[in-house]
């Protein structure tokens, strides 16, 4: 399975244990399809802490739940590099 998910999200897969090949996959996936999602963001951010945040900061704060929510709960709905992952769940 780390294989899986190393080839799939790009990840080096060099010197990682498990735990780093789910992090550094998640924040590939948060790289690859932050730019989804900002527009929507930014957009409807009033009323929110976001809402006094920069593009940039708001960017930041996203990309991280984005990686915290993928890192602990997976999302094989989210696209990746190479294709699907149907047989990594």
């Amino acid at each position: 399975m780390q294989e899986t998910l190393a080839n799939a999200f790009g990840v080096s897969g060099e010197s990682l244990d498990f735990a780093g090949t789910i992090l550094e996959a998640a924040e590939n996936a948060a790289d690859d399809n932050i730019a989804d999602y900002l527009k929507d963001i930014l957009a409807y951010r009033t009323g929110s802490f976001l809402e006094e945040l920069d593009e940039y900061s708001v960017e930041v704060q996203a990309k991280s739940l984005f990686i915290k929510q993928h890192s602990l709960h997976g999302n094989g709905a989210v696209r990746h590099r190479h294709g699907n992952l149907s047989g990594c769940r």
